[in-house]
């Protein structure tokens, strides 16, 4: 499988793509292991962190409803971006959640099958394998839609 590697960096804000093409399908449905993928790729990324004896992250609501929001929009309208197609970035679906931050990330993918495969193309990119393993966040929301759209939110709140 053919897989395009694209990292974005915005100022203060680090941001990540990745795409793949593929048919499968999902939407937050129990695809593996018996789990819902949201909470498997949520599960696998905090066992990345752990081996590598960084702090686990805390799934948070707030960051939640910006990741989930952010790949049903990408999967409804057909676009694949960070940048939504009438302007709102990350950093906008952040603050509409009421989450406080000092520091924000993002990671997008699509197309690939399983929170395994997108798990592992982002940990095989070292723009997106920053954000997976950054210690200067402590929050995580996860977001899974159709046409296997996926949103990683990291966040840290305060500071």
């Amino acid at each position: 499988m053919h897989k395009m590697f694209t990292t974005c960096l915005a100022m203060l804000l680090v941001v990540g793509c990745v795409s793949a093409p593929t048919t499968t399908e999902v939407s937050n449905a129990v695809v593996e292991s018996g789990q819902p993928a949201d909470d498997l790729l949520f599960a696998l990324l905090n066992q990345e962190r752990s081996r590598r004896g960084l702090a686990l992250l805390n799934r948070n609501a707030r960051l939640e409803t910006a990741a989930q929001n952010h790949a049903s929009d990408m999967a409804e309208r057909g676009y694949f971006s960070h940048t939504s197609p009438n302007g709102q970035t990350s950093v906008d679906r952040v603050r509409a959640q009421g989450y406080s931050y000092c520091r924000t990330t993002e990671n997008i993918g699509q197309g690939q099958p399983t929170a395994a495969t997108i798990l592992a193309g982002w940990m095989g990119s070292s723009g997106h394998r920053a954000n997976n393993l950054d210690t200067r966040v402590d929050d995580v929301g996860v977001g899974v839609a159709a046409n296997n759209n996926w949103v990683l939110v990291f966040g840290r709140e305060g500071c």
